[in-house]
């Protein structure tokens, strides 16, 4: 990786990393207030709808994705009117996607009865929540061509400081509404308002920085061209569908078989583990560009060492920030919201392991979709459903949520993750995947043995206050790295990231 896309990844990283834990605190406030001023329902009802719209973006298709890995050639070669070329076949297909996705989620709504059930306290009419979160879920599609040339050009802070700059904004305001008018319709059309101010700031910006996509493209596509974004477009397809259908079914079965006050408590779980998630995955996301960029012009053996730097940093993070979680976040939640909203053991842990098994599988996932294995077909995604759904019926009935929970977090060990990975190496790089699969296993027992220490040391810690759950939380920290540390020093993963890191840091070339 050249001295360019080490800084650029490092500034998405640094970026990416400071921005959302402010924007995560903000927000976490603005939870709380939510949750002490309306009730439970509300909760299930935000979390939910959330879930059911993620579902309708599968109109989508990953379509962008493959039109984003188009760019990075020409980027790379400064080729511009290659650039506005694909930048107008992206505007066209996504202003399509999000009249799609409109009006299909408008046909959704004579079910709505049926997902959300009949027992529940909310004044609002349902009809016009669900309404006012579907329009939010639609604006950004036609704007979403101009944030991906700052993504595909290595500047996604750019992206993300205007994203936690625009919500931080949004959450105080919504605070504000909730203290003085309790109202969960001025709510959501505040986040309506903020949605489409976001979205005219990043046009602005782009339009700022690269003013000659305003103009008037005078190449057309050749016949191969088309049928490879075509190819790439269509195998993006299964894997789009099967990641939005793992991920985001669990709210509505549920709600269906557990009821939605029970969607509400696991939604308080699950937006702090998704507030450690989403801090790790925008840091890890902010080198995505750089991946593509590397993958456009690097050698195999360059790209494969990188890939295994990022497969020992994902099980780091997300197995540290795992462990954490489990051992504190039972002692946490009584202090945050009360002990009525604390959930078992036994599900906590499923939640933990969902958000590791996401983890681990982001190393595949970037190569994937930033090489050529995109263009192949694979039907793995559409097996990852159909494992989801059976086991979360099964294993729901027998442990009820953290059954369900379980069922996604298996469906995507058993597929995606090692089936992402699997590819790469047989199609991009020729050579065997045992290796790596090697690692992975190594790396995930590591971290089961870490987890089961700290677990262990931790509940001799009993938390009667918040200073005494920061104590806690600073010793498992310090204990799980420490281990880690000491199980992964010898390899030669862990000098090239130490000293990219090191090297970038002593050059102070990066000016935050």
């Amino acid at each position: 990786m050249n001295k360019s896309r080490t800084e650029n990844s490092f500034r998405n990283f640094i970026y990416g990393m400071s921005s959302k834990i402010i924007y995560i605190i903000v927000g976490f406030i603005a939870r709380t207030i939510f949750i002490y001023l309306l009730n439970k329902e509300y909760l299930g009802i935000n979390s939910l709808f959330t879930n059911i719209l993620t579902l309708l973006s599968i109109t989508e298709l990953d379509i962008g994705t493959a039109i984003i890995f188009s760019m990075y050639k020409p980027i790379a070669e400064n080729d511009k009117e290659k650039i506005k070329l694909l930048m107008n076949v992206y505007k066209k297909i996504y202003c399509i996607i999000g009249i799609i996705v409109f009006l299909l989620g408008i046909i959704l709504i004579p079910f709505l009865k049926y997902i959300v059930g009949s027992t529940y306290n909310i004044k609002e009419n349902l009809i016009l929540i669900y309404f006012l979160f579907l329009i939010n879920a639609t604006i950004s599609y036609f704007f979403s061509y101009k944030r991906s040339l700052i993504s595909a050009n290595q500047q996604e802070y750019i992206n993300i400081k205007t994203h936690v700059y625009v919500n931080v904004t949004m959450n105080i305001l919504q605070i504000i509404e909730l203290y003085i008018f309790k109202n969960y319709i001025i709510y959501l059309v505040i986040q309506i308002i903020m949605t489409i101010i976001e979205n005219l700031v990043i046009a602005y910006k782009t339009n700022k920085l690269y003013p000659f996509i305003k103009e008037k493209c005078t190449i057309n596509f050749k016949e191969n061209e088309k049928k490879e974004i075509f190819k790439n477009s269509k195998s993006m397809v299964l894997y789009k569908i099967g990641f939005l259908l793992v991920d985001n079914t669990d709210n509505i079965i549920i709600s269906s078989m557990l009821g939605i006050v029970l969607v509400g408590l696991y939604s308080n779980y699950f937006t702090l583990i998704t507030a450690i998630a989403t801090v790790l995955r925008t840091g890890i996301s902010g080198i995505t560009s750089s991946v593509g960029n590397l993958n456009a012009i690097e050698t195999n053996s360059k790209k494969k060492e990188i890939l295994e730097d990022l497969v020992l940093l994902c099980n780091w993070l997300y197995g540290i920030c795992g462990i954490v979680f489990l051992c504190v976040v039972n002692d946490f939640v009584p202090i945050w919201i009360g002990k009525e909203y604390v959930l078992d053991l036994f599900t906590v842990f499923s939640i933990v392991f969902c958000f590791y098994i996401n983890g681990i599988q982001i190393p595949g996932y970037f190569y994937r979709i930033t090489t050529n294995v995109i263009t192949k077909k694979n039907i793995v995604p559409i097996i990852a459903i159909l494992i989801n759904i059976i086991l979360s019926v099964i294993l729901g009935n027998f442990w009820g949520l953290s059954g369900i929970l379980l069922a996604t977090g298996i469906a995507r060990l058993s597929t995606t993750v090692w089936n992402d990975l699997y590819n790469v190496y047989k199609q991009e790089f020729n050579t065997p995947v045992k290796n790596i699969f090697f690692k992975i296993i190594q790396n995930f027992l590591t971290v089961v043995l870490i987890g089961v220490l700290c677990v262990f040391i931790s509940n001799y810690i009993v938390v009667t206050s918040l200073w005494i759950l920061l104590i806690k939380v600073l010793i498992t920290f310090i204990i799980a790295n420490g281990i880690m540390l000491l199980c992964n020093f010898r390899k030669n993963e862990f000098f090239r990231l130490k000293n990219r890191l090191l090297g970038i840091l002593n050059k102070k070339t990066i000016n935050i």
